[in-house]
């Protein structure tokens, strides 16, 4: 439930916290990517590439068929968590792909866009998705 979304997206901050930090340095941002934002496009860009593509439900199903059926508790929750993560998953690519879109000047700059460039420039979880965590929990 929360708690596990808040931990998905706790291991995601450390990602970002970590993408800020490591990758060649060409500026004084802290980010550890060349300075502005094309900083911050390769920045979601390698973010991206690092995210798991998400889960097969034919493999799923075969899985559970073997574990007792789709009734039995513990697939129940598998399930649960399975649309848990494939949503969280969702956003995150959802969210890089809007600061990427902007950057290019391809997607209007929204407010809520530039809070989360904000917090992906401090190395910080964006707002969107700690917003997000509660609902998908």
């Amino acid at each position: 439930g929360t708690a596990q979304s808040h931990a998905m997206l706790g291991m995601l901050g450390s990602a970002v916290a970590a993408a800020a930090e490591g990758g060649p340095r060409r500026g004084g941002s802290g980010l550890g990517y060349q300075t502005g934002y094309e900083g911050l496009s390769k920045m979601c860009s390698d973010l991206l590439e690092r995210l798991p593509l998400g889960f097969i439900a034919i493999d799923l199903k075969a899985a559970v068929a073997k574990d007792g059926g789709p009734m039995a508790p513990f697939n129940v929750v598998l399930r649960q968590e399975v649309e848990l993560m494939k949503q969280v998953l969702a956003m995150v690519k959802a969210t890089m792909d809007d600061v990427r879109s902007s950057i290019a000047g391809a997607k209007l700059m929204t407010d809520e866009i530039l809070l989360d460039l904000k917090a992906f420039h401090e190395g910080r979880l964006p707002p969107s998705w700690e917003k997000s965590a509660w609902r998908a929990g």
